[in-house]
Parts: C-alpha cells; sequence; structure tokens
C-alpha cells in the first residue's frame, strides 16, 4: 500500500521537521512543504533537496535521494516537494536519521535532522501516532500559508481593513487618493460626474470641459 507523508522542513532551523513511522507494507514518499521565515518557500529559488537516511543499527547503512524542480507537486494550491524513499529502507525493522541539505538561490544550506522508524506491521498504536502527526503538519500548514500580524499594515506587508471591510485611506496609492470624493455632485471621480440635476458629465480633455453624457453611454 502507497503512502504520501506530507512534513514540515523549516530552513531557518526554528522548526523541527516531523520525526515520522511507517509499516514495513507500505511504499512511502515524502512530500515537503519547505518553509522560510514562517512562510512556505519562494519554490521558484528551489533548486534542490538532498536528504540522507542513515541506519542507527547499521552505520554502513546508508541512502541519499536527492528532488529538484521535477519533483515539484501541487496540492490543494500549495507547492511541495516530494522525495521517493528508498525501498530498501523498508527491507528491516529499525530507526533511520535523515539529514537534509537544500539548495536555495545556488546557496546550500544544511538542515535540521529528523528519524523515522519502520514496524515490521502496522498497528493500532503506530496509526495514531501517524495521524497525530499528521494533523500536527496540516495545523503547521495552514499556519505558514496565513497572513501573520506582523505583516499587516507595514511596507511592503498587506493594508488592513476599517470596520466595514473597506480598504483605509492611508494605504491606497496617491493616484487613487486623487480620485476619492465623498460628493459625487460636486466633484469629478475618474473624469465622471453628476450636475445639479443629476445628469452625468464627463471632462474631456480636448477643451477642458465637462459635457453632458449622451445616453445611450
Amino acid at each position: 500500500m502507497a503512502q504520501e507523508v506530507k512534513l514540515n522542513m523549516d530552513i531557518d532551523g526554528e522548526f523541527k521537521v516531523s520525526d515520522y513511522s511507517f509499516a514495513q507494507s507500505e511504499r512511502a514518499s515524502f512530500l515537503f512543504r519547505l518553509i522560510k521565515n514562517s512562510y512556505p518557500l519562494d519554490i521558484s529559488i528551489f533548486n534542490n533537496l538532498t536528504i540522507v537516511f542513515r541506519n542507527s543499527r547499521n552505520a554502513s547503512q546508508t541512502f541519499t535521494v536527492t528532488a529538484n524542480s521535477s519533483n515539484l507537486v501541487t496540492v490543494n494550491n500549495e507547492k511541495l516537494v516530494r522525495v521517493q524513499l528508498p525501498d530498501d529502507m523498508i527491507k528491516v525493522d529499525t530507526i533511520f536519521s535523515a539529514s537534509a541539505t537544500i539548495k536555495i538561490s545556488n546557496s546550500n544550506k544544511v538542515l535540521p535532522a529528523f528519524s523515522l522508524v519502520v514496524y515490521k506491521k502496522d498497528s493500532a498504536e503506530m496509526s495514531y501516532v501517524r495521524q497525530v502527526i499528521g494533523q500536527l503538519n496540516e495545523t503547521f500548514g495552514l499556519y505558514a500559508n496565513m497572513i501573520k500580524n506582523d505583516k499587516l499594515g507595514t511596507a511592503n506587508g498587506v493594508a488592513i481593513t476599517d470596520s466595514n471591510n473597506k480598504i483605509l485611506e492611508e494605504y491606497l496609492p496617491t493616484l487613487y487618493k486623487s480620485h476619492i470624493n465623498t460628493n459625487i455632485s460636486t466633484g469629478m471621480v475618474h473624469g465622471l460626474g453628476l450636475n445639479s440635476e443629476g445628469k452625468m458629465i464627463y471632462y474631456d480633455p480636448a477643451d477642458g470641459n465637462t459635457k453632458l453624457v449622451k445616453s445611450p453611454i
């Protein structure tokens, strides 16, 4: 039975990637959510991810897998890096440590290590542990993809709204502010306005005059 395991891998090392357990009967591949500065990594700067698996009981048993841009997959509009677990790893009942190196913007960085536990058969306890880890990873994914409070109302951040769900005027560019008028009957909005009779008028740049809009528009 094949399974896809979604794990978080923090580029800055602030959050440890989740440990995971699986059964020998399962052919597992990892879907890594790459996190940087508490946000999903900009995949456009991703070059490759190399993970070395080492058998804790047999130092000579080492497996290395590398994922590059061809291993990128999209799940629920989220870009993830898929790494196929070597089949030889799940033939023994043991614990593997895994260390990863990521190359982004042509710069290598060693990431926090994590561990894998292989069981000879699935068990109720392992299924529960797997379920909890999965929920933790999904929750972290929601956090990573949300807008953080420290980005609200800041430079290069996100404009906030008022109680009426309208963007505050202070966050609008000057070009747009120049078109804001609280009384449309006395001002021009994008060259359009209303005269005293409530009829639509427009500004004609050819002669600098306002003119009545003829029906139909």
